[in-house]
């Protein structure tokens, strides 16, 4: 039987890829107890290190599902998601990522599936660091700092990141970026379902 959570996760990974830069290399595998997806992407630049590393989001298995041939999205709370980076368990380096590597989500959960890979490419990328966000929204860590040190080190890390991996200039804006993403979802999941 053919396994639709991991095909659908991979077509997301594979958007975050294109969106972040072909200088990712990205892999899906399973949890050990098989309850989650994690989505790994080698080559990511490493905060306070000229090294290059993992950067890790894992979710539940259950997040993307096929129902009588429809492609389904189960809303992912913040608690399910996690960010890490070099290993599993260990936090990425971001305001708002809690210390065990969950994130901080305004409205808590993520209800679509092109939001849910904005959010992949907007965490990678730390476009989702701004002035409000770290002084009205706070930090949900102190991992880069808080308040306008946060501010100043994530905008050092996006520049890294930047560089290293050439990402579309769309990034920047959440709109453009959302509607590409949705674009490339719907003709990606419209050539899976040829197959059902």
């Amino acid at each position: 039987m053919r396994d639709y959570a991991m095909d659908l996760a991979n077509i997301a990974a594979s958007i975050v890829n294109d969106v972040m830069g072909s200088n990712l290399k990205v892999k899906n595998s399973y949890s050990s107890d098989g309850n989650h997806i994690i989505m790994e992407f080698d080559g990511y630049p490493l905060y306070k290190s000229r090294r290059k590393g993992k950067a890790f989001v894992q979710f539940p298995r259950s997040t993307f599902y096929v129902r009588k041939k429809d492609i389904c999205f189960a809303p992912v709370q913040q608690a399910q998601c996690h960010y890490y980076q070099e290993q599993l368990g260990k936090q990425f380096a971001h305001p708002h990522v809690y210390n065990d590597g969950h994130p901080c989500w305004d409205n808590s959960k993520r209800e679509r599936a092109t939001d849910f890979i904005a959010n992949i490419v907007e965490t990678l990328s730390l476009q989702n660091v701004t002035r409000d966000s770290v002084n009205i929204g706070h930090c949900a860590s102190g991992i880069m700092g808080v308040s306008t040190e946060a501010l100043k080190n994530a905008k050092t890390q996006q520049q890294a990141v930047i560089k290293a991996l050439k990402p579309k200039t769309m990034i920047s804006d959440r709109r453009k970026l959302e509607s590409y993403i949705n674009k490339r979802w719907c003709a990606k999941i419209t050539y899976l379902t040829r197959d059902m």
